[in-house]
């Protein structure tokens, strides 16, 4: 869908979710701006573009004058609502049903905040700022790598912000809603060029923040693991601290992936495999490392986690992993997520003091 920003520039705005209405005259459909969503009706007939309503929106269904979706924002957790779109642009929106808990909400309402965008070189990120700051930063790397983490409701964000910790969301080489170009950046070096992104965005939220690399700790999963791992064994004194999630670790074992969803294109991200966290530990060893993985996983089995910490201590480093006993690839049980969560801050208020 070709749509056009509020400067009137055209852009190549890729749908998340879209639908017809009931006679096919008119398409919803949501953007991604930077991050943050958007709902827009187009109408076929005439070419007029209406904005519905911000925040995330997905699971889109329009029936008549009825558009129904599930809306997410930084503040907002997930709701299943409906517009009236009898006049598309008057849109007016009903919430139908709500996941909140006012119990908790209440409570922590204060620490609920909306991010602002950044970028340190070409390299975009989102900031989080708690209220009741603690001097320390998160920066975290979603997975994928060609993924995106939106400005939806995130519970891990709200865990650490009410805890005073500044929150940096970077989207490196790789990363998704930037444009095709970004995407497509990190073919052949995947491990060093989003590693080299994460650690310019750290550097320059550290610098906005007045943050030392003695309170700063990066975090990811999975490709994000990667992604952290390799930025603090490239870029020394980065951080204090590397707390990672299922990460992936050796990359030639992971070429020999057999996963129908992405092993498929492993060989187009990996070019030089010796960037891999378990077979270089020249500034890792002196990062202390922990990490969570599922014992049942099976997209990034856990070998990886095993061969890194054996690389890291054998050259002297400290690397703590934690077996999730029946977890995979993303913890589900309520027990296990307290688990990662508790023995995650105590971690850092040593790594952080």
């Amino acid at each position: 869908i070709r749509d056009r920003d509020v400067t009137g520039v055209q852009t190549c705005a890729l749908p998340i979710s879209w639908c017809f209405n009931s006679d096919g005259t008119k398409v919803a459909y949501t953007r991604n701006e930077s991050g943050f969503g958007s709902l827009w009706i187009y109408d076929r007939l005439t070419g007029d573009r209406h904005m519905v309503s911000r925040a995330v929106h997905g699971c889109l269904s329009w029936n008549g004058n009825t558009l129904a979706a599930i809306r997410s924002g930084a503040r907002t957790p997930q709701q299943l609502v409906v517009y009236d779109v009898s006049d598309a642009a008057a849109a007016q929106r009903k919430m139908t049903v709500s996941y909140e808990d006012e119990r908790w909400k209440k409570a922590f309402d204060s620490e609920l905040v909306e991010p602002s965008v950044r970028s340190a070189q070409g390299v975009p990120y989102r900031l989080y700022e708690p209220s009741s700051p603690n001097g320390r930063l998160i920066m975290w790397v979603h997975g994928g790598p060609t993924d995106q983490w939106q400005v939806t409701w995130r519970p891990r964000f709200t865990y650490w912000l009410s805890r005073g910790y500044a929150i940096a969301v970077v989207d490196p080489r790789g990363s998704t809603g930037f444009g095709r170009a970004h995407q497509m950046a990190l073919e052949g070096v995947w491990g060093s060029a989003d590693a080299d992104d994460l650690a310019v965005a750290t550097r320059d939220a550290q610098s906005v923040l007045g943050i030392a690399p003695a309170r700063t700790a990066l975090m990811g999963g999975s490709a994000g693991g990667l992604t952290v791992l390799s930025a603090a064994n490239r870029h020394a004194s980065l951080a204090a601290a590397v707390v990672t999630l299922y990460p992936v670790v050796d990359l030639p074992l992971l070429l020999g992936s057999d996963d129908p969803f992405e092993g498929h294109y492993n060989h187009v991200l990996i070019g030089d495999v010796s960037v891999s966290p378990n077979l270089d530990v020249q500034h890792l060893r002196d990062v202390p490392v922990l990490v969570f993985h599922g014992d049942r996983d099976e997209l990034v089995v856990p070998e990886h986690s095993h061969r890194l910490k054996q690389a890291v201590e054998s050259a002297g480093g400290n690397v703590r992993v934690t077996m999730m006993e029946g977890e995979g690839h993303g913890f589900r049980g309520a027990a296990n997520v307290m688990r990662e969560f508790s023995e995650t801050e105590e971690f850092l208020a040593v790594c952080l003091p």
